[in-house]
């Protein structure tokens, strides 16, 4: 089963079903929340929406001190490189959607970094692609890098 929850006008799907769950630690499951672009990036101004981000940060803290273990997959990266290089349009070709996404990857892990050592937390950022979760060895790195942050 699935419980929706909304926060500040941002919903979270927490799913409860046995195969979305894992357990890194004893009686610890494991909280996937997914935000896209849309939710870090005010659509009007183009700047970053920082309170709907510092809600998000502040409802994962709640989370992990309830001892639950917190993934947060974030989109975004480009919409900060836009931001960042001062774009007022988001390109289509690919070559500077790369570049816009290197360089806003860094803007967004930076404000993430603030806003969670503000309250105390910290945070981390793993790059996974298909093909690392395709091959057994690296599957399991992931795995034990997960793992090991969680501890």
């Amino acid at each position: 089963q699935s419980t929706r929850k909304s926060f500040a006008s941002m919903s979270f799907s927490f799913s409860h079903e046995d195969d979305a769950i894992t357990e890194n630690a004893p009686g610890n499951p494991t909280i996937v929340i997914k935000v896209g672009t849309s939710s870090l990036v005010d659509a009007n101004t183009g700047l970053p929406a920082l309170s709907k981000i510092a809600c998000l940060i502040e409802n994962v803290c709640i989370l992990k001190r309830q001892k639950l273990n917190v993934v947060l997959v974030s989109s975004g990266a480009v919409g900060f490189g836009c931001l960042a290089l001062n774009l007022k349009e988001r390109p289509s070709g690919v070559m500077m959607k790369q570049a816009l996404a290197a360089t806003g990857q860094a803007k967004l892990m930076e404000l993430y970094g603030r806003m969670f050592n503000s309250l105390g937390e910290s945070c981390a950022q793993v790059l996974l692609t298909y093909e690392n979760l395709g091959n057994r060895s690296q599957h399991k790195n992931a795995i034990n890098t997960f793992e090991a942050l969680f501890k």
